[in-house]
């Protein structure tokens, strides 16, 4: 049946083939074919059947090993089954015990204080850690509650505690809610808790902001109504420049100024430039001056030092407002500004807030409309404030607790009062009754009596030596001490010297502030002419305006250099301050650099907007050059601006190539188009790709090199080894050989290759160093480069006895020393021996400090030994001089070329100099300059150097009347003197009358000279008027014989003047006499009539008016006579 299917399959085709002819010849072909397909089919199936029971038969005799087989395959169908069931089984039971495990591990990390339980607190810091830890960032709050709601969930047993198998079952269940399905679910519910608490708390923080805002405009108006009291204003000296309504204390607009705000609170801007009332809606402009000496002089002040006020007139109302403590005006001066905070007015708190922003910046157009819808919501809801306080027709002396306004007209009535019992007192007596007695009738009635009778036992004690008047004005400034007065009156030539002399120093560098005259004689009366103690006394009064002064002084600087710029080249004040801290206050060098950067600042749209701290750098470093740093940062900007041809490199890495080529910006492209090229996989389209053989190898182009780009010649170090390379390679004039680079880069890369272990920096090196030893013959090998990099092994390898030191430290070494072995080795020796001293003295540097301290030693073992040695004994006594600073000790040491000794000794004078608080207010307060150039020339010796500086205090004092030297002039002579005061005086004298002479003798040269023109423009006239001329030569011989006729009177007046002195002066002695036994007469038999007192008081006076008198003349006749002497001379 298989031939006859096979035949009849065969027969079908060209059937198949030829029914294309017609459709007649079609047909009779279908149906033939009908017909073979019958037969067919009847002969196949008998055919099958035939095979059918072949095929029974033959299965029938192989039934049993089919079975077999069947069965063998489905029990290892089985096993495998099974085998994949215990491995799924495995992995589950690995999966948990990893997950019990970490469960575990978080357990032991989360249980601190090792308890075996998890408490609340614990438990919250795990979920908050896990909730960070998967990215969920929410609100605190809302994490404590889900922290809240999970400790029920893993709290099961309900006992305020989780237990080991709680805390693992619920850390297991946590982290699946976070990594499972329900993740989404947690995290959006998470969220929307966070949201909705930002919204009630943003309504809630508006709420505080409005209640904030109605507090802080009530203190505005208590502060308006306080300030604008006709008892205040006077006193205050301050305007307010704006409009106001409702009882004059409400403001009528919102501030002009809103860049310049608080946070809260009131603060009042008080600077040079600017006067502004900050509240945290803006400022407002107000019209005030804020002075005293060094900041805004009024000369003013001294005439107005003695009067009712007192003190208000020698220092600022809101100074006396920081040091009393007035609950109803009371302010704070804030640091580093010349800003006032309100801390209480009207009897109420202010809290104190920060102030933002400066004048000048202006804010955005939402914020600065936020700001005037606050102000506008405050206005609305404040109402108006209790303002009894300023019902006191004399809210002044309330604030200041003292009375400095008195009642006009109570003046009156007092004087009548005391016009009855026969006394006609001033009526700046009266006014001063009535400041006493707080505008009090019958209180300064009391007063006014009680000094009456004061004056009465003054005026008494004194047995007539003191009139009532001059009795009346001590007890006075005396506050009527009835003792202090007795003993100014009794010592009233040396009180007077010591108020001078103290009077003199007034001032901040003193630190006496600016006391009245009254208030120094006080505290020269208490201190019973002790001059150190009165001045203790009075810096102890004036410490605090003097601390505020001096602030404001130091940092008015700021506001000069800001008041100089232009608004469009002014830099943030805080900036400002920076720089001057930065360099030690020097105004001139800081103005200098503003200036500069200022004018570079303005060209910042060709210059690439550099940022205003690099234009200051680069202008310091190129010494305030503005062409230089145009220049520099130009060049910077083109090479910026052509980046895309050099590789897109950053404007730090431009800065990086102009200062490796000196500031050349066609060498700086050069160099970085050769980096380029080397780094980019894609080379310019423009470059032609020109074939080169290096080493044997056929290079196409740099970038195409698949050695070089993708087998590590060049990444993943890019640019700094393409940098070496071209370094390294670079020729003798300077040009780059990017062939030699090439070359460089194979053979680092095939040193990479045979010794991978290597860094690749040592591989530079080698080659580096094979390059420069065989320069010349242009062969550098790779037998060579690794010649090279075994020395250096072995080179480092010795040195590792020598303190270990790095690889790289030494390769460094070898660069930096010109590739000297014996050089490096000796350095590390040496730094080697410093290590071993730094940690026998447990000194504490590290070894690249030591490093850099041989460095900056010139590599002298014996300065850096010193240098450890010396800060080691300086550190270890730095408690005994007040521990001061390491860079100070480093200052002093060097000062004293390392030796330890003197650096201690130095440090303890100067610091037992500056404690010593009465030494130096005795020595004049001198400043810390002062100090350290006497203890200079005296080898830094306490005593000595104690001894010079009051010696110069008061050779300066004596010394003002022959010509003030100089302090330095002063020190020269004294120490010129070997510190004898009376010596140094002497010459200072000398000094100041040869000073006058050579002065006087010049005057005289120039008279001469000018009488000598005019003679001869005379004798020019008169030559031809011979009558004239004969007029002139008589009266030039009367005039002679004037000058000597005068010269004899003078020298007679000389002789009877002294003659007369003498007379005097016995009269004097006899009459002083007279007096001394009157007095023990009056001891015994009572005083002497009022009558004898004022005879001998005018006596007294009469006398001291002679003496004056005389002094004078004879002051007169030795000019004369030295004129005439000189005349003589010169004839």
């Amino acid at each position: 049946m298989e031939p006859s299917s096979r035949r009849g399959s065969k027969s079908s085709e060209p059937d198949v083939e030829l029914g294309a002819e017609d459709a007649e010849q079609q047909a009779r072909l279908r149906e033939r074919k009908a017909e073979q397909d019958v037969v067919a089919a009847s002969e196949q199936q008998s055919a099958a059947t035939a095979i059918q029971a072949v095929l029974r038969s033959r299965n029938a005799r192989r039934t049993s090993n089919g079975q077999r087989a069947a069965e063998r395959a489905e029990r290892k169908r089985k096993e495998q089954e099974e085998t994949a069931a215990r491995a799924a089984v495995m992995a589950e039971a690995e999966r948990l015990a990893e997950r019990q495990r970490i469960a575990e591990e978080k357990y032991a990390e989360v249980d601190v204080d090792g308890d075996e339980s998890v408490s609340k607190d614990e438990l919250g810091r795990l979920i908050s850690a896990v909730l960070s830890e998967q990215g969920i960032a929410v609100d605190e709050a809302v994490v404590a509650r889900f922290v809240a709601r999970e400790w029920e969930s893993a709290d099961e047993d309900s006992d305020g505690l989780v237990s080991f198998d709680e805390f693992c079952a619920y850390y297991n269940r946590l982290l699946d809610s976070l990594h499972g399905e329900q993740r989404a679910a947690l995290v959006s519910g998470l969220v929307a808790q966070d949201e909705a608490l930002s919204a009630q708390r943003a309504q809630e923080a508006k709420a505080r902001q409005l209640e904030a805002d109605v507090r802080d405009m009530g203190h505005l108006m208590r502060l308006i109504a306080l300030l604008t009291h006709p008892s205040v204003g006077p006193v205050s000296g301050m305007q307010l420049l704006f409009e106001r309504g409702e009882q004059g204390v409400r403001p009528d607009q919102p501030p002009s100024d809103a860049e310049l705000r608080t946070t809260h609170g009131l603060v009042l801007e008080l600077s040079r430039y600017h006067q502004r009332l900050v509240t945290p809606w803006g400022s407002y402009v107000v019209s005030y001056a804020l002075t005293f000496e060094g900041y805004n002089e009024d000369s003013a002040r001294a005439a107005a030092e003695e009067s009712a006020l007192g003190r208000m007139n020698t220092e600022s109302f809101f100074f006396v407002l920081c040091r009393i403590n007035s609950p109803l005006l009371h302010l704070k001066k804030l640091p580093e500004r010349t800003h006032f905070a309100l801390t209480s007015v009207g009897g109420v708190a202010v809290p104190v807030g920060a102030v933002l922003g400066e004048l000048g910046v202006e804010l955005p157009p939402a914020e600065a409309d936020a700001l005037r819808a606050r102000y506008e919501a405050a206005v609305a809801l404040c109402e108006l404030p209790d303002l009894a306080f300023a019902q006191d027709a004399f809210l002044i002396n309330t604030v200041l607790g003292r009375t400095v306004q008195i009642n006009e007209r109570l003046l009156g009535p007092l004087e009548a009062r005391l016009a009855k019992s026969k006394t006609r007192p001033k009526a700046e007596t009266l006014r001063t009754a009535l400041a006493l007695g707080g505008n009090d009738l019958d209180a300064a009635y009391r007063i006014r009596q009680e000094r009456l009778k004061s004056v009465d036992k003054l005026v008494s004690a004194r047995k007539g030596y003191s009139t009532r008047e001059h009795c009346d004005d001590v007890l006075s400034f005396c506050h009527w001490d009835l003792d202090a007065a007795l003993f100014v009156l009794s010592n009233e030539a040396a009180f007077e010297a010591t108020v001078a002399q103290i009077a003199r120093r007034r001032g901040l560098a003193s630190g006496l502030g600016f006391p009245s005259r009254d208030e120094l004689r006080w505290e020269v009366a208490l201190a019973r002419n002790d001059q150190a103690a009165a001045i203790r006394a009075v810096m102890r009064q004036w410490q605090i305006e003097v601390r505020m002064m001096r602030e404001i002084v130091r940092y008015a600087p700021v506001d000069e250099l800001l008041h100089a710029m232009e608004s469009r080249d002014r830099p943030p004040r805080a900036h400002v301050e920076a720089l001057l801290s930065a360099h030690g206050f020097d105004v001139a060098f800081v103005a200098h650099l503003l200036s500069d950067t200022a004018f570079i600042l303005r060209q910042a749209d060709e210059l690439g907007h550099p940022a205003r701290e690099r234009v200051e750098e680069l202008v310091v470093h190129f010494g305030f050059a503005e062409h230089k740093v145009v220049s520099y940062l130009k060049s910077a900007q083109l090479i910026y601006k052509a980046r895309r041809q050099v590789g897109y490199p950053s404007r730090v890495e431009i800065e990086h190539y102009l200062d490796k080529f000196n500031y050349d910006q066609k060498a700086a492209v050069r160099y970085m188009r050769a980096v380029f090229r080397f780094v980019d996989p894609q080379p310019p389209r423009e470059r032609s790709a020109v074939p080169r053989k290096i080493d044997g190898k056929l290079i196409k182009h740099i970038a195409h090199d698949v050695e070089l780009l993708h087998k590590g010649a060049i990444t993943p170090w890019a640019r700094r080894a393409v940098e070496v390379a071209l370094d390294t390679t670079k020729q003798p004039d300077g040009s780059l050989d990017e062939d030699e680079a090439i070359a460089f880069l194979l053979k680092v890369s095939r040193l990479s290759k045979e010794a991978p272990q290597l860094p690749r920096w040592e591989l530079e090196y080698a080659v580096s160093r094979s390059y420069a030893l065989d320069w010349d013959d242009g062969k550098v090998t790779l037998d060579e480069t690794m010649k090279q990099w075994r020395r250096f092994d072995s080179f480092v390898a010795s040195v590792q006895p020598l303190g270990a030191p790095d690889r790289r430290h030494v390769c460094a070494l070898l660069e930096a020393l010109n590739f000297e072995p014996e050089a490096v080795r000796a350095q590390l020796t040496d730094v080697h021996t410093l290590a071993r001293l730094n940690e026998s003295l447990d000194f504490g540097l590290s070894l690249q400090q030591l490093n850099t301290l041989y460095d900056t030693h010139a590599r002298s073992l014996d300065k850096a030994s010193a240098y450890i040695t010396g800060m080691h004994h300086l550190k270890a006594a730095a408690p005994s001089f007040g521990s001061p600073p390491q860079r100070e000790l480093e200052k002093v040491l060097a000062t004293h070329a390392l030796d330890h000794v003197r650096a201690q000794r130095h440090l303890a004078s100067a610091w037992a100099i500056a404690q010593d608080r009465e030494f130096l207010a005795d020595a004049g307060q001198p400043n810390a300059a002062d100090v350290q150039r006497a203890l200079a020339v005296l080898d830094y010796q306490l005593e000595p150097t104690r001894r010079m500086l009051l010696h110069v205090a008061q050779l300066k004092i004596e010394a003002e009347k022959w010509g003030a030297p100089s302090r330095e002039r002063v020190e020269e002579v004294l120490v010129s003197a070997q510190l004898d005061k009376a010596a140094a005086l002497g010459v200072l004298k000398e000094e100041h009358r040869k000073a006058e002479f050579a002065v006087f003798r010049v005057e005289l040269t120039e008279r001469k000279e000018r009488e000598a023109a005019e003679r001869e423009a005379q004798r020019i006239v008169l030559t031809d008027d011979p009558q004239a001329l004969a007029r002139v030569q008589r009266e030039a011989a009367e005039a002679a014989a004037a000058d000597e006729a005068a010269r004899a009177g003078a020298m007679a007046s000389a002789e009877a003047v002294k003659a007369r002195q003498a007379e005097e002066d016995e009269a004097e002695r006899k009459r002083a006499e007279e007096e001394r036994r009157a007095v023990r007469m009056a001891a015994i038999d009572g005083p002497k009539p009022k009558e004898v007192e004022k005879r001998r008081n005018s006596k007294q006076e009469d006398t001291r008016d002679i003496h004056e008198i005389n002094a004078e003349r004879l002051e007169r006749i030795d000019v004369l006579q030295r004129s005439l002497d000189a005349k003589q001379a010169a004839s």
